[in-house]
């Protein structure tokens, strides 16, 4: 398994069990590192992605509503809500990955995490996330990635 997809992963997982405890998904990270070793750049990575997740959630989870038809955010299971919001949070900050990639890897851990019908519900609201960004001309078209909002 490739290194990003496996901080993907533990993003999801983080992000989770905050949905399900109510606490600071960057609180978790303490007790979530000493269950289990990973290395550095796994952790580091994983943490980015919580952290900017986090971070951007009002803005994550408005793109998301208006690009997810007749579904409230609190409609949609905890799996991919997080798979989506951690996907958004790369669109909209870290413009090193390729929109493609992001969307790639959200529908392979939708199919390892989620339902039967997880993988395509999320490529269709990322898909729509993206031509919302890229139509708002928040893409640079010469690089073929995202800039950054801030």
């Amino acid at each position: 398994m490739r290194r990003r997809r496996k901080a993907r992963e533990l993003a999801v997982k983080i992000l989770y069990q905050s949905d399900i405890t109510k606490e600071d998904p960057r609180d978790i990270f303490g007790p979530f590192w000493s269950y289990k070793s990973y290395p550095e750049d796994i952790r580091l990575f994983t943490e980015r992605l919580v952290t900017g997740t986090v971070e951007n959630r009002n803005t994550i989870d408005s793109l998301i509503e208006g690009c997810s038809e007749h579904w409230h955010l609190d409609r949609i299971g905890f799996v991919e809500r997080n798979i989506l919001r951690i996907a958004v949070n790369e669109f909209l900050s870290m413009d090193d990955i390729h929109p493609s990639v992001t969307i790639d890897e959200a529908i392979e851990i939708a199919k390892r995490f989620g339902t039967a019908d997880s993988a395509a519900f999320i490529n269709g609201v990322l898909d729509k996330i993206k031509k919302k960004i890229e139509e708002e001309n928040l893409i640079d078209k010469d690089k073929d990635s995202l800039s950054r909002i801030n």
